[in-house]
This record gives C-alpha cells, sequence and structure tokens, in this order.
C-alpha cells in the first residue's frame, strides 16, 4: 500500500543538530512530501519499478507525473527541494529532466514552471534545489513531470520533500539589514546582530544568531557577511524575538514606527554618510523624523528620551563605535585626538576622528 504525506507549516518540531551548524536548529517547515513505496493521497500517473533490493520509484515518461494534495501558497515565495531520483532507459540530456510546476486549482489559471532537477547517473541520488516564485499566491499542487520524454527512456523518481525557504542579499558592504514574520535558520557565513543601547555616541550591537542558530520570527536584524544571495529554511520555534532590540521592520513597505509612534523616536537608516564614506545608521529625514522603509528591510528607533536628540548617526567600525554631531555633551569622558592629544570639548573642534571614553567619534 502506498502511503503519501502533506506535511503543513505547523509542524511538531524537535532540535536537531545541522553538520556545520548549530544545535539550537530546528525542523524545517516541510510543505510536501512523499516516498514511492507509501503513499495516499497523492496522484500517481506513473509506472512504477522496484523489487527487493532496488528502491521503488517511479517512471516519469510520456504523459506522466506525480502530483500532491492541494496546498495553500499564500506568503510562500521561495521553497527547497531534494529529491532522490535517477534515469532509465537510456534517456538522452532532455528526457532525464525531473521538473516541478505548481499547478494552481483555479483551472483559469496557468501551470508555473519552478525548477528543474537533471539526473546524472543510473543510481538512485538525491538532487537538490532552491526556487523561488513570486507571481503565486492561492492555492494549487505541486507536481513532478518529465520533459522531452518517450514511455521508455526518461525520470525515476523516488521520493522527495518541499521545504519553505527564503532569502536576503548581502551587498559589497558586508553589512544588510533584515526583517520577516517567519523563523528561519540563519545561513553558513551569516551572523545575524541586534541593537541593545545607542548612547554615549556610539551603538552596543549583540551578535546573537550566528550561522545555524534559529532567528525567532519578527526579529529584526543587522546582518554581517560576504556579498551574495543568502537562501535559509524557514522553521518553527517557541522563541519569541528579543523585547532589548532597538532595530525595527516590517514585511512590507510602510512609515517607521515602535507599536505606531512616530513622535517619541529618532529614525535611522542603514547607508552611507552623507560624503558616501562611512557606513551606518542615518537619518534618512530630517531631525530623525520617520521615514517610508521597504518591505523586508530593518531600521535603527532610539527614543528621544536616552539622550540622542542630537546624534544624527552612528557609524559601524566594529561593535560600539558612533559619529555625531559637534554639540553632544562629551564632558563626562576624556577626549583625545586621533594623534593622542587631550581635547577638552568637541565643541568647536576640526573635523577628524577622535576618541571619547575609549570609543571612536567623528566631528563633521
Amino acid at each position: 500500500m502506498k502511503t503519501f504525506t502533506l506535511l503543513k507549516s505547523l509542524l511538531v518540531v524537535c532540535l536537531i543538530s545541522l553538520l556545520g551548524g548549530s544545535a539550537w536548529a530546528q525542523e524545517p517547515v516541510t510543505l510536501a512530501s512523499f516516498t514511492m513505496d507509501s503513499s495516499t493521497g497523492w496522484t500517481l500517473n506513473a509506472s512504477q519499478k522496484g523489487g527487493k533490493t532496488t528502491p521503488y520509484y517511479g517512471l516519469l515518461g510520456s504523459s506522466t507525473y506525480v502530483q500532491s494534495p492541494e496546498i495553500d501558497f499564500s506568503g510562500v515565495k521561495t521553497m527547497s527541494i531534494v529529491i532522490n531520483a535517477r534515469t532509465y532507459g537510456g534517456a538522452g540530456k532532455s528526457g532525464n529532466k525531473v521538473t516541478i510546476q505548481i499547478v494552481p486549482s483555479d483551472e483559469n489559471l496557468d501551470v508555473i514552471e519552478l525548477c528543474t532537477i537533471t539526473p546524472k547517473n543510473k543510481d538512485l541520488s538525491d538532487y537538490s534545489s532552491d526556487f523561488v516564485q513570486n507571481s503565486f499566491t492561492g492555492k494549487g499542487s505541486l507536481r513532478f513531470v518529465a520533459l522531452s520524454s518517450t514511455e521508455n527512456i526518461g525520470a525515476g523518481i523516488a521520493s522527495a520533500t518541499i521545504t519553505e525557504a527564503g532569502s536576503f542579499f548581502i551587498t559589497s558592504a558586508g553589512y544588510a539589514t533584515y526583517f520577516t514574520d517567519k523563523a528561519f535558520t540563519m545561513p553558513d557565513g551569516v551572523t545575524g546582530s541586534i541593537i541593545t543601547d545607542a548612547n554615549g555616541g556610539s551603538l552596543t550591537i549583540e551578535d546573537k544568531y550566528p550561522a545555524g542558530s534559529v532567528v525567532p520570527a519578527s526579529t529584526a536584524l543587522l546582518l554581517k557577511g560576504a556579498e551574495k544571495e543568502y537562501t535559509y529554511n524557514v522553521v518553527t520555534t517557541t522563541e519569541t524575538a528579543p523585547t532589548n532590540n532597538l532595530l525595527h521592520g516590517s514585511v512590507s513597505e510602510d512609515f517607521t514606527s515602535v507599536d505606531d509612534n512616530t513622535d517619541d523616536y529618532l529614525f535611522y537608516k542603514l547607508s552611507y554618510d552623507e560624503n558616501n564614506e562611512n557606513l551606518g545608521f542615518y537619518w534618512a529625514e530630517k531631525d530623525g523624523a520617520y521615514f517610508v522603509t521597504e518591505g523586508g528591510k530593518a531600521y535603527l528607533a532610539v527614543p528621544k528620551t536616552n539622550g540622542a536628540s542630537q546624534m544624527k548617526g552612528f557609524a559601524l567600525d566594529g561593535t560600539t563605535t558612533g559619529i555625531q554631531q559637534a554639540t553632544i555633551d562629551t564632558a563626562v569622558a576624556p577626549i583625545y585626538d586621533i594623534n593622542g592629544r587631550r581635547v577638552s570639548t568637541l565643541n568647536g573642534a576640526a573635523k577628524g576622528v577622535y576618541i571619547v571614553g575609549g570609543k571612536k567619534v567623528m566631528v563633521k
């Protein structure tokens, strides 16, 4: 008897260890999964082959396919797939391709091709791929088909697992901000940080989410990593976003705010300064007023009551450096210029970098 299983988003999850990752990571949110030797709920329109020593697999030839039950793709933009497949019958380069499609439940909509897996040998092996779909948000099914195949040559598929994923991009600056309302596993090569304080002309940045750790849903982040597009697995977790984070964000374009409050905060955007030199968080609008932020981005919101009223920006240089206007009060901390000479005050000081209480401050 064949048994196919559809696993929806809210799964009971357990802690696992990922190779090269950490023990905090959890099972990805699985959208659909099946194996050829146990099935219910799926449509199987493929020849089946197997025996005592050979795993069962479906022969995806001409007009044959394997199709999942209905899935709600609302809010699902990126997916990751692992498929166990093989070629058979001497299939050529076109005949051994396994294509994954979305078949909308609405018959008036066209089938959407997501990606193609190309098995390269006659033995069952695992093949992985990530794919993004931004054109479909309704209900539909996943279908596995073979391209340009006859009934006797094509691809054989033994199992497949499709999990929900997401992605973000880090530029050549080595930093980016990110916000999503879904929990995810931090990909390799990236560290996610929160900002817990913005005082004394500097930011306190906590590297809270290293590669392999689980980031709770709705956690606004400062990301650090090499320039590239990163894909991650969406997971479920009981952990919640940290409450001491001065970074905030939204999943769609919106005005910056903290719980709809725009009056009691100064708002900063990750960018270079007005001289296009120092990367950091700077006012996007005059006097730190609220601004329109992109969906999926984070911004810094500093309460006006914590002494930041004259700080129009914070440069990123390590974890606790700052950039501020020359009118701030620095009497409580010793001040030195870049050559180590003691300076009594920054008020009226020449432009340049100073060391205030052990932290770098730039006077502009």
